[in-house]
């Protein structure tokens, strides 16, 4: 399981590096709407986070891809 784990998170990874320089659209920490470029992608706790105008962003937060 833990084997399952470690690859599912390396897939999401892989797939959210492909959106650095991208611009997306997500809901902020106090529900608004906002958007930005994906600078970096990090591991934080065991979840991907975008790095978006230097704001981590989760992956569920995101709403769109520009």
């Amino acid at each position: 399981m833990t084997s399952l784990n470690s690859s599912f998170t390396l897939q999401n990874m892989e797939q959210s590096a492909n959106l650095i320089g991208k611009t997306v659209d997500y809901t902020d920490a106090s529900g608004k709407a906002a958007s930005g470029a994906v600078s970096s992608v990090v591991m934080n706790n065991g979840q991907v986070q975008l790095d978006i105008n230097n704001t981590d962003v989760n992956l569920s937060q995101l709403t769109g891809i520009e």
